[in-house]
């Protein structure tokens, strides 16, 4: 058990952790500092006890931390990963602690990325990498628990799927017949680099003719 100490009209708890380090938390009341050393001393006796300086990391420090563990991933993978932080998270989140983020506000990013005019598979993807990134600081034991577990993931509508035919060749001659799909993801505005023009997105699978 930890004990209480008094500074400069403060209240300072100190306790050990479980590899024998001692740390310290202040309050202004004592009353405070008690019920933060019986609940840190449950969290011990638990196996439920996470160092408080892990989740007192920035964002943007931790996304180095995740982006040099995901280095194992395909190319293409930590490419995204990269973009989607660098250039949708960080700027709006990058100065929180990853023990601090609020539930609210990240519903509130989300939605405004919609209204922007973010086409939402984007918003959806952005979702996903943000909650990955915190799952991971939640397995590497920064973080007690995701608090995108209390987020409402954004909704992507249905895809439009048409069915198109080879029709015959310029030559005259008719060609063989194959059956392209093709699925239309909604057209919505998207911000991008000058010089880049979003089209519609068209996802082609070539079914070979009976």
């Amino acid at each position: 058990m930890g004990f209480i100490e008094r500074r400069n009209g403060s209240y300072r708890a100190r306790y050990r952790d479980p590899l024998g380090r001692q740390l310290s938390e202040t309050f202004s009341r004592k009353l405070d500092a008690g019920r933060f050393l019986r609940e840190v001393q449950v969290d011990i006796e638990r196996g439920r006890w996470l160092d408080p300086r892990g989740a007192e990391l920035t964002l943007t420090a931790w996304s180095e931390e995740f982006l040099s563990m995901a280095r194992r991933l395909a190319p293409t993978t930590l490419q995204t990963y990269r973009r989607d932080l660098e250039k949708y998270i960080l700027p709006r989140f990058g100065a929180y602690r990853i023990g601090r983020l609020p539930a609210d506000e990240i519903e509130k990013w989300l939605m405004d990325e919609i209204d922007a005019g973010y086409a939402p598979s984007s918003v959806h993807r952005h979702y996903r990498t943000f909650r990955r990134m915190l799952q991971v600081a939640v397995v590497k034991e920064k973080i007690l628990s995701n608090p995108f577990e209390r987020v409402e993931p954004p909704h992507v509508p249905a895809r439009e799927t048409v069915f198109l035919r080879a029709g015959p060749s310029g030559n005259g001659r008719v060609r063989q017949s194959a059956e392209v799909r093709v699925d239309i993801d909604e057209v919505r505005p998207t911000p991008e680099p000058p010089g880049l023009t979003t089209m519609t997105a068209l996802r082609l699978t070539h079914r070979p003719p009976p």
